[in-house]
Formats: C-alpha cells, structure tokens, sequence
C-alpha cells in the first residue's frame, strides 16, 4: 500500500509540472523583451508571423493572438489575468515591430486585434506572394556569393514557397514521389 501511494504522487508530481496555464508570467518577462529576434518591416511580415507565433506557443500565450482564449466578460474572475497577459503580449509584439510600422498601431490594446490588424495589412495574398516567389527563384544568380549565402538565400525561398504550396497529403507509394520532387 504504501509503493501504491508513493508512484500515485509520482504521478501527481510529473503531470503537475507539465501543466502551465496560458495567465502564467515569469519574472523574466516583460512587455519591452524581444521575444524574437525578427523584426516586422512590412515586407517580411510572412517570416515575422511565424517566428513570433513559435515565440508565443513557447511560452503557451498563441490563445491571445489566434481568437482562442477571447477576453473575459466583467466579473470573471480570470479578467485581471487575462488583462495582465494580453498587454505583456501587445509589449512584445510592439517590441518586433519596427519604429515607422509601430505608430501606425500605437492605440490598439488588445493582442488579438493588433494580430489581425498587422495580419490585414501585411500578409500578402498566397497567388501574388507565390508569383513573386517563382520569379525570385528564376532569377536568381550566385553572383559572386559565398556558396553557403546563395545556397541559405534559395533554401529561404524555397521553405517559405513550401508553406503557400504544401505537397498532397499521402501515405502511399507516391509519397516517395513527392519527397523527391521536393527535394
């Protein structure tokens, strides 16, 4: 009997540290930290996106951009968290963004309407970005680079192509296919 209580608080003790609530700040985060060391220009918005969303899952918080942990009506008792999250949250997105884009947001208090607006503004529709990518890719030349610049240059390229043109989903034969192609 007492083994049996002992593995139960084992048990207790490893999924309790597993869970973290998306209200949980830690004494090292503050609203001026860069949480990602891309910073939006307007033209990069595609690349700033994803590594501030990788940035935002990390620490569990991607519920205030993406509209899945929406704000608490008065009286809720999580509301004073949530507020407390969500301008940490508008501080770090504020903080990836450069000076000239940052003040053209400046009044906007709420992470998942800073999100949307950025969103609006700056991602480019797939068909034009896809285009552009493909004319980049046709044209372009070594030039002098260093093998590893030209060759990082094309592999950016190419990854970010991939995310507007993911190959069809397969577990037969084919999928073998498709790696190579891709490849």
């Amino acid at each position: 009997m007492g083994d049996e209580d002992e593995s139960k608080q084992v048990v207790t003790k490893q999924s309790n540290a597993v869970i973290t609530s998306p209200y949980t700040l830690f004494s090292s985060d503050n609203p001026g930290a860069l949480i990602t060391s891309v910073q939006l220009k307007g033209d990069n918005y595609n690349e700033w996106a994803m590594e501030m969303m990788n940035a935002l899952r990390a620490k569990k918080k991607n519920g205030f951009v993406d509209g899945t942990l929406p704000k608490p009506t008065e009286g809720d008792p999580d509301l004073e968290s949530w507020l407390s999250v969500n301008s940490m949250i508008v501080g770090w997105i504020r903080s990836s963004i450069e000076p000239r884009v940052r003040s053209t947001v400046t009044f906007i208090t709420e992470a998942y309407k800073l999100w949307e607006n950025l969103k609006k503004r700056f991602e480019v529709g797939n068909k034009v970005r896809i285009h552009q990518l493909m004319e980049q890719l046709a044209s372009c030349r070594q030039n002098g680079e260093a093998v590893i610049d030209y060759y990082g240059k094309l592999v950016m390229m190419w990854e970010e192509l991939q995310t507007y043109k993911p190959p069809p989903a397969c577990s037969c034969s084919a999928a073998v296919v498709y790696e190579k192609e891709r490849e």
